[in-house]
Order: C-alpha cells, then structure tokens, then sequence
C-alpha cells in the first residue's frame, strides 16, 4: 500500500506551528548551557588537561579514554547545533544520556563524594529538558 499526499494534506501539515515560541525559548534556556559544556569539556578531554587525566587516573580508566569521551561531546554539540541531523541528535541525547549514568555510577563506585557524584545527574537532568523542548527532535505522532 502506498500512501500518497494530497495538496489538501500537504497545505495540512505546512499549516501545523512547528513549535510554540515558549518552547522554543525553554529549549535554549536548557540547550545553551549543554552545548557550553559540551564544549568546553569536549576540548579539556582532548587536550587531555591535567584534570582531565587525574579524573580519569582516579576512576581507573586509562588516559587515552578522554579522546573518545571528547569526540562524543563534540560529535554530539554539532548534532544539536545543526537542526537537519534528527536522526544524529536522536543517537546525540542517547550517547549522553549512556555517558552522564556511567560518569555518576564510576564516581559512586569509587566512593567519591555526593557531590562528584550528583554533577553527572544535574548534567542529565539538563539533557533531559532540553530534550523534551527540542523542536526538531523525532516525534511519535
């Protein structure tokens, strides 16, 4: 079966607001953050800074681990910043997502203090409303 659109349907859908303006603005309130520190710590992990290094000497990963983990914030402020990429911001938010829960279970499991602990959650309750904003976003209808 094949569906075809109308000029009916298609005047329809070209009529349908793609978003409400308050949503759009609570979208950049949560996304201007992120893609801050997506960036900046994107650059920190490939420059392998010093924090970078003793962070990750800590949770006992190795240190060429900072490169993967700044490419994959990298990789996902462009998917955010480029609107077209709906399937690349659809992988941008699960990567995240993976990273900011496994970032908060190594902190937990080396004993490190609630702080350290909790930043990771903060970073993905940020995610989290940035994505339920996110205009371009895939949506189920």
């Amino acid at each position: 079966m094949v569906l075809r659109m109308t000029d009916q349907s298609k005047e329809a859908v070209a009529a349908v607001p793609s978003a409400k303006p308050k949503s759009r603005i609570a979208y950049w309130i949560f996304m201007v953050p992120l893609l801050l520190f997506l960036l900046w710590f994107g650059v920190s992990d490939l420059r392998r800074t010093p924090d970078v290094t003793a962070t990750l000497s800590h949770l006992g990963y190795p240190a060429y681990f900072a490169y993967f983990i700044g490419v994959g914030k990298l990789l996902a402020a462009v998917a955010f910043l480029y609107p077209a990429s709906r399937r690349w911001r659809e992988w941008a938010y699960a990567g995240l997502t993976v990273e900011f829960v496994c970032s908060f279970a190594s902190h937990a499991l080396v004993g490190d203090a609630w702080g350290m602990r909790i930043a990771p959650l903060v970073i993905l309750a940020i995610l989290s409303l940035a994505g339920q904003f996110d205009p371009h976003r895939l949506r189920s209808s």
